[in-house]
């Protein structure tokens, strides 16, 4: 069937934009959407073969097309297990604090679910979970499970073509009701994990696909069709989808854009096909990318703990690590393919050393670690933060020492007594609001001692798009204090005028002073904060706090994650906020 060729680039094209997210969220935030596309793909493929008339006319089980499924997914997820231990053994053990929970959740297509009963976030860990990626995975096998008794239910006692309508309607049904839970629980109650980790709440692309591919049974495409509206529905959601991954952030995905994405994903399919259909071969040009395509399953297994282990094994920066783990992944995904097609003897004699190295990695990597547990605690406590996802120290021997100050700072941090005075009890009392994320909420205590009347609204993982609405709320409850300080550089995000005259206006009329940042030689945001610097020059009543000045220029105020503050960075960072203060008209 010739359109699998243009399937197998379309798998390409999604896998080129999940890796490049995982690596640089900074440059293309919304990279993950494209994981809508394998779904749809999925859906339409498996619903393609389970409502063709040769399976139909077989009349198997349900079950045994359950247990195809398993093992035609298992054995390549093993493999990567297995080899993605083997090079665990060599990482350091602190940071694969529970590795054996991961392993099982991975091996069972439970990882999603493991997920969302730890309270884990989609983007900020303490510790990375090497198959955090096969949630994925578990998902679609969570909705394999179901589909083939759902088109047996559909089709059963019915003509052939009113069981592909029955079965178009239901799974139209099902995707619109899985649409909308996911704008529920994402947007309205603002559980956006829930909705991004739950069967429930991501199978509108599977069963739009399986839609897709009743629809294309009841209505198959034929050679007279014209290839122009196909092309141009093509083009348009390819820039769609394009546009989507630079802009769209985490938060703002479950209002509409992964259901949206959705939607061009399934266009995208069905443009291929009327082009497949209505020309017999594919460029040559574009032969190395179905190449590419037909591993896009097996790249998206190895690149994640590729990614995570190789710079904590090797000490090899980010661009390289990129290229390296894209190679790697290839490699690992086209050997592993060539081992499981070979006989039952063939893939037993390639067993025996990862399985052992994989065993000795499990056994050595601790169930606990004091100095996480500390990290942990020192985390809940409101006044200070730390982060270890972030940890990019090249030398390994420098990790554990690293890890060992960041919890003994933080410790201390959190068991020093409340500054006598000064912090206001409520915003709406205080003349200097400060809005931030984990920089200024490890800056918190630092702050209040040295700002006279302050309150500091920080949390982790904060976006500048928070910041408005934060404004709203105090102004609903009273008066917005007469100087606000925004500190929200930490955290990948596109700034604009749009969303910082949003706050300007959110202020109503008080002193805005935003605060530059730096998060790192890889990130250093010097493009926020240029658009930080110009907007501020141009407005009046706004002004800037130079912070990646100070940062740049003395790293030793910084961890060495190059972003959170040690005890002599907080106490530089509430002296710039200070000054700010002071120099832009002072405290009124």
């Amino acid at each position: 069937m010739q359109w699998i060729v243009g399937l197998n680039m379309l798998r390409f094209f999604a896998i080129i934009l999940i890796v490049i997210y995982h690596f640089f969220r900074s440059f293309m935030p919304g990279g993950f959407l494209a994981i809508e596309i394998f779904f749809a793909l999925s859906g339409y493929l498996l619903g393609t073969k389970l409502l063709s008339k040769s399976y139909q006319e077989k009349q198997k089980s349900p079950l045994s097309f359950v247990k195809k499924r398993f093992f035609k997914l298992w054995p390549p997820l093993l493999a990567c297990v297995l080899i993605s231990l083997s090079f665990a053994l060599f990482s350091p053990k602190e940071l694969l604090v529970g590795l054996q929970k991961d392993t099982l959740a991975a091996l069972t297509f439970s990882t999603n679910i493991f997920e969302l009963i730890s309270g884990a976030s989609y983007e900020e860990t303490i510790s990375p979970n090497l198959f955090e990626h096969t949630w994925f995975l578990a998902l679609e096998f969570q909705l394999c499970l179901i589909l083939p008794f759902f088109i047996y239910l559909a089709m059963r006692k019915v003509s052939r073509k009113n069981g592909l309508r029955l079965c178009l309607t239901y799974s139209t049904a099902l995707s619109l009701l899985s649409a909308g839970l996911m704008y529920a629980y994402g947007t309205i109650f603002e559980m956006r994990d829930r909705a991004y980790f739950a069967p429930d709440t991501q199978a509108f692309a599977f069963f739009g696909g399986v839609a897709l591919a009743a629809w294309r049974q009841l209505r198959p495409i034929s050679k007279r069709h014209r290839r122009l509206p196909a092309l141009l529905f093509l083009s348009v959601s390819s820039a769609a989808l394009i546009l989507f991954s630079f802009s769209v952030t985490y938060e703002r995905a479950t209002a509409g854009f992964l259901q949206l994405t959705a939607i061009l994903s399934l266009s995208l399919i069905d443009s291929i096909l009327y082009l497949q259909k209505t020309r017999t071969s594919a460029l040559k040009i574009m032969r190395p990318l179905e190449f590419l395509g037909k591993y896009a399953f097996g790249i998206y297994l190895y690149h994640w703990p590729l990614m995570l282990l190789l710079p904590r094994i090797f000490g090899i920066n980010q661009a390289t690590n990129f290229v390296i783990t894209l190679i790697l992944s290839l490699v690992l995904s086209v050997l592993t393919g060539f081992i499981l097609n070979r006989n039952i003897k063939t893939r037993l004699a390639a067993l025996p050393m990862p399985a052992l190295l994989s065993a000795i990695a499990l056994i050595l990597t601790p169930l606990s670690s004091n100095i996480m547990d500390e990290i942990r605690e020192a985390k809940s406590d409101k006044s200070v933060t730390v982060s270890v996802n972030y940890l990019q120290t090249p030398r390994l021997d420098k990790i554990t020492t690293e890890m060992e100050a960041l919890a003994k700072t933080a410790k201390e941090s959190a068991a020093q007594d409340e500054p006598v005075n000064l912090a206001s009890v409520s915003p709406n009392d205080a003349s200097v609001l400060v809005i931030g994320d984990s920089v200024t909420l490890g800056a918190k205590a630092a702050l209040e001692s040295k700002i006279m009347d302050v309150y500091v609204d920080a949390e982790e993982s904060r976006g500048i798009e928070k910041a408005h609405t934060i404004l709203d709320t105090v102004a609903a409850s009273g008066d917005v204090p007469p100087i606000v300080i925004v500190s929200l550089t930490t955290n990948e995000r596109i700034f604009t005028d749009g969303i910082m005259q949003e706050i300007v206006d959110a202020a109503r009329g008080s002193r805005v002073i935003f605060v530059t940042g730096y998060a790192g030689e890889l990130q250093p945001r010097e493009t926020q904060n240029a658009a930080i610097k110009d907007f501020a020059n141009s407005h009046d009543n706004v002004y800037y706090a130079d912070w990646w000045e100070v940062a740049i220029s003395d790293m030793s105020l910084l961890y060495d994650d190059h972003i959170h503050l040690n005890p002599e960075g907080r106490e530089a960072y509430a002296n710039l906020i200070y000054n700010s203060i002071d120099q832009t008209g002072g405290i009124l």
